[in-house]
């Protein structure tokens, strides 16, 4: 579809000029002056140099029309402009014009674009992604390409210090570590997802994170997680909705005297192991017995806290004993947790869906805190309204950080190797919203895990397998450590739907990514071999 002629900017203060620069992150915000003023300093100190290096300029200018958003952008190469949309761009002391000028010289890459975008799903300017940019963005925030994209180590090897700092920055990123109790292919979710990024790192250590002094508290986050602590304020909404337990409802209410007891053996006693707790459960999944479903009563409205975890065993303690004084005693509101929390997301997904962001910490019932959160964060100039482009399908509406869409742009002339794979856990933050996958990798990611066997088509717990930025095959795995093995129960590859690859590159990123996670977990493959 081409684009609209767009109307020529007033020269008035009053529309908001943004120079985004591709690559470096530099964001100049302002009015028109503003903008040449601070580049031109910017000029002075570095020179001319600064305007020539890697990727393109882009300016946007954005105002409120008439209720709607409408934003002026140029990208890339500008010798197609015509003079009456070049004039459009000149500030009253000429150097917009030159930053054109600039810009022109400084991309080889990108092809002209000029364009006028109005939203009808959002009262802001807008942008637009292609699915290949949204996908290498996907994978640049997620941690899994090369570190120079990332920020992420190069590496985390042992136990120490170090290892547990790269840890806590894959954390930090996402916001969470989804736990999950499986650990049938040797390791379990939250360890598979450090494996996948930090290459070296110790298995056991993904079991022993959360410790007295631990960066991280765990919570409902997106699911039981380990959250950075400086998230803490944000979920003071929950931990007062969940006074009423979400499952369970007045839990503590219905047993108090349970409750008064739990408090003062805790409080007197010191922490308490969840395996050393009195009462007699039953076999059921969620038929926990009382003194269990208070303790996760207390912990989910903020009074108790999870100390640590040995062997996947929570150990409870008085919140005030585990969370710092400085974090428990500044709590934000819920307006200001949401918007929050909307930014933490995308730091993670890099472009979403508003549905995607709200899945993200389980807001689905907050749809309009939701939304109201976006539109303030839109109207701060934090976050912009982003479309993703489908061939032949009407885009789909979205999110994405200012800087984030100029790491879009940098990620053009990036070429992942297609021959080196990594396996990644079922639930991956990369992963676990399936139509998002589907989207932007064409793949279907099935979750067969509460299927009957006799139902699934590829496996019990199956890992998929990423090669550059394809999802090529999947895994599903038994790990046997008294005979040091990692068994392949079935191997599936897209394209042929069997054990064969497509392509042989496929077939060697599966086995470097099989060869690697057996070899983290130290222990031997047996059942597959590369035909």
């Amino acid at each position: 579809m081409k684009p609209n002629n767009p109307a020529t900017p007033p020269r008035t203060s009053q529309w908001s000029v943004y120079l985004l620069r591709c690559g470096s992150g530099a964001l100049y915000t302002g009015s028109a002056t503003d903008v040449s003023r601070r580049l031109a300093e910017h000029r002075e100190a570095k020179g001319a140099k600064y305007l020539r290096g890697k990727g393109p300029l882009r300016l946007v200018f954005k105002k409120a029309i008439g209720g709607k958003g409408l934003a002026l952008s140029v990208e890339g190469r500008i010798k197609k402009l015509s003079k009456a949309r070049k004039e459009a761009l000149i500030d009253q002391n000429g150097m917009i014009e030159e930053i054109i000028a600039q810009a022109k010289k400084a991309s080889s890459r990108r092809a002209e674009r000029f364009a006028v975008r109005r939203s009808s799903s959002h009262e802001y300017a807008s942008d637009v992604l292609t699915i290949r940019e949204a996908r290498r963005l996907a994978l640049a925030r997620a941690g899994l390409l090369k570190p120079k994209w990332t920020g992420f180590p190069v590496r985390a090897k042992g136990s120490g210090k170090r290892a547990r700092d790269a840890a806590a920055a894959v954390i930090r990123r996402f916001g969470y570590l989804q736990l999950d109790t499986v650990s049938i292919a040797g390791a379990r979710s939250h360890t598979i997802v450090l494996l996948s990024r930090l290459e070296g790192f110790d298995p056991t250590l993904g079991e022993e994170l959360l410790r007295p002094g631990s960066p991280h508290f765990e919570y409902w986050g997106h699911e039981a997680s380990w959250i950075p602590l400086e998230l803490y304020p944000a979920f003071e909404f929950r931990r007062r909705e969940f006074r009423r337990h979400p499952w369970w409802g007045d839990v503590v209410g219905e047993h108090p005297e349970v409750a008064r007891k739990l408090r003062r053996r805790i409080r007197d006693e010191g922490p308490l192991r969840s395996i050393d707790m009195e009462g007699r459960g039953s076999s059921g999944w969620w038929d926990l017995k009382v003194a269990k479903r208070v303790a996760t009563a207390l912990w989910s409205s903020g009074e108790l806290a999870i100390r640590e975890r040995k062997n996947f065993q929570r150990t409870y303690d008085l919140a005030e004993r585990v969370i710092p004084d400085e974090v428990r005693g500044r709590p934000l509101t819920k307006r200001d947790g949401f918007e929050t929390l909307m930014l933490k997301a995308l730091d993670g997904h890099g472009w979403a869906t508003t549905g995607t962001l709200a899945s993200t910490w389980r807001l689905k019932n907050h749809k309009q805190e939701v939304a109201a959160a976006l539109k303030r964060l839109a109207e701060k100039g934090k976050i912009m309204a982003c479309a993703l482009e489908i061939p032949g399908v009407r885009a789909t509406p979205g999110w994405i950080r200012s800087e984030d869409r100029e790491l879009a742009a940098s990620l053009e002339t990036v070429r992942p190797r297609p021959d080196r794979g990594v396996l990644l856990s079922p639930f991956d933050p990369l992963l676990w919203d399936r139509a998002r996958v589907q989207r932007l990798f064409g793949f279907n990611q099935a979750l067969e895990i509460f299927k009957p066997a006799a139902q699934r088509t590829y496996g019990y717990y199956c890992l998929p397998v990423l090669s550059g930025e394809r999802l090529v095959a999947r895994f599903d795995l038994k790990a046997d450590r008294k005979r040091g093995a990692l068994r392949v129960l079935s191997c599936r590859f897209e394209g042929t739907d069997n054990s064969r690859p497509a392509a042989n590159r496929d077939g060697q990123a599966a086995r470097s990514a099989l060869t690697r996670y057996a070899d983290a977990l130290e222990l031997k493959t047996t059942g597959w071999r590369l035909a």
